[in-house]
C-alpha cells in the first residue's frame, strides 16, 4: 500500500516532556489499540504526539512507521512545529490528506475536481430535492432547511450506509431530532437523485465519502500496509467510517491508538469504538487538566454540566486544577460599537506578550471585530504554518479545536446569536443548542490563563448566568 503526498517529521522536537500520568498514556502497550478519553486541557495533543514519536522510535522492538492523524489543517501545522523535522518514520497528516492520497496511489483520485462542495453542492441537492419533491406534493419534509439534509448526507455517509436497508433500521445515534421509518426513505430517495446528479456533474465524491471509497480500494490492495502503528488525534471529530478505513490501513499486528474528548464532539457521528474496527480492552480516562487556569476550568465545567450536554456517555468530568490565573471576564457593552471596540483594544493588550485568539461562531464574525487590526493571522484550513507565538490569531470555534492560547476572546456570546437560528430551523432548538454548547466549551477550553467573553443584550442561556459566580463582571450593568 502506498499512500502518494509529504512525509512527516521524527528527530528534535520542541515537545514538552509529559507531567503525572501522562507519561503512562504515552507508554501504554503498542501491542493493543488504545483509546484515551481525556478533558480539555488534559494534554491529549502532547500524549498524541509523544506516543506518535514512541511508536516510531527505531530505538524499541515495536517501532516501525506511524501516521498521527488529526482533523484540520491548523492543527497538522502546530504538530509538525511540535515534533521538528527528521527521519519521515512519523507522517503527521488531516484525514483527508491521508485518504485523498492513498485514492491518488491507486489511480482514483486525480485531483479536487472529484469532490463537490460549497454552492454548487448545495445546488445538486437542491434539484433533487426537487425531482423528489413532485413524487409527493404537498409533504412537509420538503420544507426543512437545506443544512438538514446536507447535514443528513453528511451522517449517512459518515457511518458508511451504502444500502437502504442499513439506513433505514440504524439507530441515530449522536442525533436528536428523530426521524421516522418513512422520512427516512424519503430522505434515501433524495440521497439517489442527488448522487445521480452529482455523477452527471462530474463528480465522485463529497469529503465524508472518501473513507468508504478508501476502504472498498482496500479490499482488492495486496500491496503491504505501510503503517504499523496509527495515532489519532482529536478522535471526536472523526466520523465512524473515517476511523474504520484507518484500522485497515494498518500493517499486521499493528495498532491504533484515539485520542479523544466527547464533551468537544462537534460531527454528530457517536458510535461505538468497538464498531469502529479497534481491538480494546479498557478505555483509559484522563482527568487532570494541565492547560486551564482555576477560574477557566470552572467555567467550562460548569459549561458543560448546562442542560444542553444531553448526550453526554462518554464524557469525562475534569479534576479541578491547580494552575492560578485571573477570573474569566464578562463583558456587557452598552452598543455593538462599543462591543467591538472593547474586543479590539484587549486583543492588542493582549498579544503584546502572548497568543490571543478571537473567535467567532463564523468566518464572517471572526473578521468583524479583527478589522483594522495589524498583524493579524487566520487559523483556516489552509493555513500550514501556526506555531501559537505572540500575536492575534482568528478563527471560527471549529479552526481552533485541538490548539491552545495564551488569551480567548469570544465576542457576541448573544442569545440572538447562539444558538445559531439557522441550526434551529434545519435541526430543532435541542440539537442546536446541545451543537452551539459544545462550540463554546472548545472556544473556552482553548485560553491558558485569560479569557473574555462579550455581548450587548442578553446572554446566551448555554453559557452560565452572569450572576453564577463563574464571571468577574464589567460593563453596563444587566437591566
Amino acid at each position: 500500500m502506498t499512500i502518494a503526498g509529504s512525509e512527516g517529521a521524527l528527530g528534535r522536537t520542541r515537545l514538552p516532556p509529559p507531567a503525572g500520568r501522562q507519561s503512562d498514556v504515552v507508554y501504554l502497550d503498542a501491542e493493543r489499540d488504545q483509546v484515551v478519553l481525556g478533558t480539555a486541557g488534559s494534554g491529549k495533543t502532547l500524549m498524541a504526539i509523544h506516543r506518535a514519536v514512541y511508536l516510531s522510535d527505531p530505538r524499541f522492538d515495536h517501532s516501525g512507521r506511524t501516521l498521527l492523524v488529526t482533523y484540520n489543517r491548523s492543527l497538522v501545522s502546530y504538530l509538525n512545529h511540535l515534533a521538528g523535522s527528521g527521519s519521515g518514520v512519523l507522517d503527521i497528516r488531516n484525514y483527508h490528506t491521508v485518504a485523498r492520497g492513498y485514492l491518488a496511489s491507486r489511480g482514483l483520485f486525480n485531483g479536487y475536481g472529484l469532490v463537490v462542495q460549497g454552492r454548487k453542492r448545495s445546488a445538486y441537492l437542491a434539484e433533487a430535492r426537487v425531482k423528489v419533491a413532485d413524487r409527493y406534493e404537498g409533504h412537509r419534509f420538503f420544507q426543512r432547511p437545506t443544512d438538514f439534509f446536507l447535514d443528513e448526507l453528511d451522517w449517512i455517509s459518515g457511518h458508511g450506509y451504502a444500502e437502504r436497508a442499513a439506513y433505514l433500521s440504524a439507530e441515530r445515534v449522536g442525533r436528536l431530532a428523530p426521524l421516522g421509518r418513512r422520512q427516512r426513505e424519503v430522505m434515501w430517495e433524495v440521497r439517489e437523485e442527488y448522487l445521480a446528479i452529482r455523477a452527471a456533474g462530474g463528480e465522485k465524491f463529497d469529503w465524508w465519502e472518501l473513507p468508504t471509497a478508501v476502504r472498498r480500494a482496500l479490499i482488492d490492495d495486496e500491496s503491504p500496509r505501510i503503517y504499523k502503528h496509527i495515532v489519532i488525534d482529536e478522535g471526536q471529530d472523526l466520523p465512524p467510517e473515517a476511523i474504520r478505513s484507518l484500522a485497515e490501513m494498518l500493517a499486521p499486528g499493528g495498532s491504533i491508538t484515539m485520542f479523544a474528548d466527547y464533551a468537544q464532539q462537534l460531527y454528530g457521528q457517536r458510535t461505538s469504538f468497538v464498531s469502529c474496527g479497534l481491538r480494546i480492552l479498557k478505555v483509559e480516562e484522563f482527568r487532570e487538566n494541565y492547560r486551564n487556569s482555576v477560574g477557566i476550568a470552572q467555567l467550562a465545567i460548569a459549561t458543560a454540566a448546562l442542560p444542553h450536554f444531553t448526550d453526554s456517555t462518554d464524557l469525562v468530568t475534569p479534576n479541578s486544577p491547580k494552575v492560578a490565573g485571573t477570573p474569566p471576564t464578562l463583558f456587557r457593552a452598552s452598543d455593538n460599537a462599543s462591543e467591538l471596540a472593547a474586543v479590539r483594544t484587549q486583543a492588542q493588550e493582549l498579544s503584546k506578550t502572548g497568543s490571543v485568539a478571537i473567535l467567532g461562531r463564523t468566518w464572517a464574525n471572526a473578521r468583524h471585530f479583527a478589522k483594522g487590526l495589524l498583524g493579524v493571522h487566520q487559523l483556516d484550513e489552509d493555513s500550514h504554518i501556526w506555531t501559537g507565538e505572540a500575536g492575534i490569531y482568528i478563527g471560527t470555534y471549529h479552526s481552533a479545536k485541538g490548539l491552545e492560547f495564551d488569551a480567548v476572546i469570544l465576542p457576541w456570546v448573544d442569545a440572538s446569536v447562539m444558538p445559531d437560528r439557522a441550526q434551529v430551523e434545519a435541526f430543532g432548538e435541542a440539537e442546536a443548542l446541545e451543537r452551539d454548547a459544545r462550540l463554546l466549551y472548545v472556544g473556552i477550553t482553548r485560553a491558558r490563563s485569560e479569557l473574555l467573553a462579550t455581548y450587548t443584550e442578553d446572554l446566551t442561556e448555554l453559557l452560565p448566568a452572569a450572576d453564577s459566580g463563574f464571571w468577574l463582571k464589567t460593563g453596563v450593568e444587566t437591566p
